[in-house]
């Protein structure tokens, strides 16, 4: 007897968890599903980007600089990794940055996740129109970096501006590259 109530109760509780499971699946098949197509939207981003970089200083100076950004898709589609670097050169800060932007399929939104070698992390939010791509850094006091960016012709232009409230924008920085390799 205490065999078939054991049995019973284990049968009862496969059964009773097995559509969870199927479910799941089918969930997590679908989100993938969506993740590819979300990512679809910025194939035109993939690939090998080389130009300049001008930075615009608070004490008026400009400093001109070679930039490479390299982005390819990873996780089976899912995800870019984005990795960009500014030449070195004297006077100037050291610029390496890697990024892995994803989407999630029950926001509908995506996030550029931004990692510095001097230890720091920031997620942004990434937005994507017809016209390019765009993110934004939310700072102290309702500042914030925005960055808005087109790819047409095979040029990439990115500008990147300080925003502070009841104060006009400001240039931090022009981008314009061109594929090097797709």
């Amino acid at each position: 007897m205490k065999r078939f109530l054991l049995a019973a109760l284990l049968i009862l509780t496969l059964v009773a968890f097995a559509p969870v499971g199927a479910q799941q699946v089918a969930d997590a098949s679908a989100r993938v599903v969506a993740q590819k197509q979300a990512m679809q939207a910025l194939g035109l981003i993939d690939g090998l980007w080389r130009g300049t970089t001008t930075e615009y200083r608070p004490d008026g100076t400009k400093l001109e600089r070679g930039y490479t950004e390299h982005i390819t898709s990873s996780l089976d589609g899912t995800l870019k990794l984005l990795e960009g670097r500014k030449q070195d050169v004297e006077g100037a800060d050291r610029f390496h940055v890697f990024c892995v932007l994803s989407h999630d399929p029950e926001t509908g939104r995506y996030t550029l996740r931004a990692y510095w070698p001097f230890g720091e992390i920031g997620d942004a939010p990434f937005t994507v129109n017809p016209d390019g791509f765009g993110w934004r850094i939310e700072l102290p006091d309702g500042k914030r970096i925005v960055a808005t960016g087109t790819i047409k012709d095979g040029v990439w232009r990115e500008k990147i501006e300080f925003v502070a409230p009841g104060q006009p924008l400001q240039l931090m920085e022009e981008r314009v590259l061109k594929r090097a390799v797709d």
